[in-house]
């Protein structure tokens, strides 16, 4: 009989008992010491011998990168080895978040009038902030054409030109007959390399933004109506209009959605997230968005466990809580699908082969 057997056993008071009564031991003796360093000696041979396991980590690995394409809709992650589909699509959001916090991205339809996508909801939200804002304070608050760097801050604002054609913008989403295209309005948490500078980024439409370029002639005398320079043009279509200012004078949706992880914004964009492991779809976890307030994820884990008494195998659920998880979530999710459904693994082998 192995330790973990012999543990087991031990708790159930010697006794032989029905897989119930093994799992009901397991869970009891989990925080025995004796039991973890068991779980732990077998984790270090595992490494040792290659990482051998009965969960297929490439596969686990898989997935999370299935999720996240999945979520491209909505989120992308620093993490992730290539860009994942659907990022062109009008009004949907892109971004990073806690990993590497960047810029979090929404398409904005103009001819939208009633701002129904989430694209233009969140972009008119972050505009809303940015009307907030004293922009003729300089020493604070900077438009910039050139990025959000502290070079681009050092090379003062441009607020005359950059709040003009925010205006402009915004005159066209309140124009029944607009020509303007979809453009995008990102909020990166982080600008200067600073946590209390933040940004709201837009990019207009092209073709619309050259409308409003000035010509000049050979002596560079400006011969055109129009609010910027080609180069000033042209250094928009590479950065953006930056609207740089003190992080707390952001509340929007894609401010405050900058921090979180592919899987929280998975969960909170479409209301759950499933897994079922490639190698036996039995060993599943499903995760809620809460709506009770008390906490803000529900988990469920279920996995199949053998009977040897009867020979059937029964899908029990090993956990099902409210949990506060917050940015923890794809430790949880990988410590499931992983560590915990790995036991269980070994435990109906255990069970099948009558060792326990």
């Amino acid at each position: 009989m192995n330790e973990m057997n012999k543990l087991t056993r031990e708790y159930m008071g010697g006794k032989s008992g029905s897989v119930y009564d093994i799992a009901q031991a397991r869970k009891k003796m989990a925080n025995d010491p004796r039991a973890q360093d068991i779980i732990a000696r077998r984790q270090q041979l595992s490494k040792e011998l290659g990482g051998v396991d009965l969960v297929d980590l490439g596969k686990s690995s898989s997935d999370y990168d299935n999720l996240v394409a999945a979520a491209g809709k909505v989120y992308t992650s620093g993490r992730i080895k290539k860009a994942p589909p659907g990022l062109s699509q009008l009004g949907e959001m892109s971004g990073t978040g806690l990993f590497t916090p960047s810029t979090n991205t929404a398409w904005v339809n103009p001819k939208d009038k009633s701002n129904s996508t989430k694209g233009n909801m969140w972009g008119v939200e972050a505009i809303n902030d940015i009307n907030k804002i004293d922009w003729g304070a300089s020493d604070k608050n900077r438009v910039s054409f050139s990025g959000i760097t502290k070079t681009a801050w050092d090379k003062g604002s441009r607020s005359d030109a950059g709040l003009a054609l925010l205006n402009a913008i915004k005159k066209e989403m309140m124009t029944n007959k607009t020509k303007m295209g979809n453009f995008t309005v990102g909020v990166s948490p982080i600008a200067l390399n600073s946590n209390s500078k933040a940004a709201v980024i837009i990019k207009p439409d092209a073709e619309w933004l050259k409308g409003y370029v000035y010509s000049k002639n050979k002596d560079g005398d400006i011969t055109s109506g129009g609010i910027i320079s080609q180069e000033q043009y042209n250094s928009i279509m590479q950065n953006g209009i930056s609207y740089i200012t003190d992080a707390n004078n952001l509340s929007s949706d894609l401010y405050t959605r900058s921090y979180q992880s592919p899987l929280q914004s998975y969960v909170d964009y479409y209301g759950s997230y499933k897994y079922h492991d490639p190698a036996n779809p039995d060993y599943s976890l499903e995760i809620k968005k809460s709506k009770t307030g008390t906490n803000d994820y529900i988990t469920k884990a279920q996995v199949p466990l053998y009977n040897p008494y009867t020979g059937e195998t029964v899908l029990t659920d090993i956990s099902e809580n409210g949990y506060t998880l917050g940015s923890n979530l794809e430790s949880f999710r990988f410590g499931t699908v992983t560590d915990k459904f790995d036991q269980y693994k070994q435990f109906n082998i255990q069970l099948k082969n009558g060792n326990y």
